[in-house]
């Protein structure tokens, strides 16, 4: 009997560790699970028009955020002047120790992307695309912020009033998905128009420029009213790393010019043009 107590012990122990070994792993991916979006929500969770909102992955209703949050800008008057980038600061009054965002700008008449959101503070805030539309949400490192900042590009020309959907979450920080409050807010702004009765240089240039990706080239058009034979181009991602630069030949009148730039990853890209100290930009995609 004495010599099978030793086997015994043996396999109890397995056994044991098996167990725990389970255990640990299965509490590890419950831990994985509830913190899947502390960097960051998918695409399309604003409650814009058409979208879901952060009670798709978090329990309960989602509350007014219109007293307890605000979106201000640089601009003024409420307005925006096409083709001008503005800083922007989602600002919330009721955060807890973690909290989260995610902005959408949209312009009204279609409920489709307006201008280009622009991360400018990559340790707390990035962004995502789905759907035709970039979004900026909060990093893991921008759980603890009450207010962040990012870029909106203005669109080239004016698509008349241009609305910030935004959903941020007010987290209890439990790991979990239940017990925290979900807020919606909202925030408009007014296309201010041509100011100039008489069309400048600049803004025959800015209406002129045309970039787009096609058969893995991005491809430029725009007409040169300046005296310059150079022009250079840079391209930026929506993180505004510059990825690409480029000097171009150029001759008066309307131009045609592609960039002879590396592969770029799929995603939301600026390429701006620069000629006779004016610069124009424009937002293209890779899918």
């Amino acid at each position: 009997m004495k010599k099978l107590i030793f086997p015994s012990l043996l396999i109890i122990g397995c056994l044991s560790l098996n167990s725990f070994v389970s255990n640990n792993y299965e509490f590890s991916l419950h831990n994985q699970a509830n913190n899947f979006f502390t960097g960051g929500a998918p695409a399309s969770r604003t409650g814009a028009p058409g979208e879901a909102n952060c009670t798709a992955c978090h329990g309960g209703g989602a509350n007014d955020g219109s007293t307890t949050s605000s979106i201000t800008f640089s601009g003024s008057n409420n307005e925006y002047q096409p083709g001008l980038t503005y800083n922007m600061t989602l600002s919330i009054n009721n955060g807890a120790n973690k909290n989260g965002f995610q902005v959408v700008a949209l312009e009204n008449s279609g409920n489709t992307n307006a201008g280009a959101l622009i991360v400018t503070d990559p340790t707390n805030t990035t962004s995502v695309s789905g759907a035709g539309n970039t979004y900026i949400n909060q990093t893991a490192s921008g759980t603890n912020q009450n207010s962040w900042n990012f870029d909106w590009s203005a669109p080239s020309t004016s698509l008349g009033d241009v609305t910030f959907y935004y959903a941020y979450n007010v987290s209890n920080a439990d790991g979990g998905n239940a017990g925290d409050q979900i807020y919606l807010g909202q925030f408009t702004l007014q296309s201010a128009g041509n100011p100039f009765s008489i069309e400048s240089d600049r803004e025959k240039l800015e209406q002129s420029f045309i970039a787009f990706y096609n058969n893995n080239r991005i491809n430029l058009e725009f007409s040169n009213f300046y005296n310059s034979d150079l022009a250079f181009v840079k391209v930026y991602n929506i993180e505004g790393k510059c990825v690409h630069v480029e000097d171009i030949s150029i001759a008066a009148g309307q131009n045609q010019s592609t960039l002879q730039t590396t592969p770029l990853s799929e995603g939301i890209y600026l390429v701006s043009l620069f000629l006779d100290n004016n610069v124009v930009t424009r937002k293209i995609a890779i899918n």
